[in-house]
């Protein structure tokens, strides 16, 4: 589900993959199941967990409400949001330590990351 405060009609999404997606130039996308991961011929299948996997993704920018945007969701894949439009510009902190000090002082939408980082939004004009 997108959070209500990036489901602005002027921000732009990608669709990203998950943790056992990959892809082989010419063989398109596989899911690879944990008893499969070892035998992964690394030198041609590429992870795109969190990267975009469809073909010229940079030209393809979707809604927050697009029906491909929702299936991907739906799916448990990961999507991502496109920084620039509607004036959004996200901030990345990894560090935990930081991020954590860092959202005691800032004032916007906050999203905590995985590694225990943070995403934080801003709209600038």
């Amino acid at each position: 589900m997108i959070p209500k405060q990036l489901q602005n009609p002027e921000f732009r999404f990608v669709l990203l993959g998950k943790w056992n997606m990959w892809k082989a130039k010419g063989k398109g996308t596989k899911y690879f199941g944990g008893q499969e991961y070892p035998q992964i011929e690394k030198k041609v299948w590429k992870p795109v967990g969190k990267a975009p996997f469809e073909e010229e993704w940079e030209k393809k920018d979707y809604n927050w409400d697009h029906p491909k945007v929702q299936e991907n969701l739906q799916k448990g894949n990961n999507i991502g949001i496109i920084g620039g439009h509607g004036g959004l510009v996200i901030l990345d902190i990894d560090d935990p330590i930081l991020a954590k000090q860092l959202e005691g002082e800032l004032n916007t939408f906050t999203i905590k990351t995985g590694s225990g980082g943070r995403h934080f939004y801003f709209i600038v004009k």
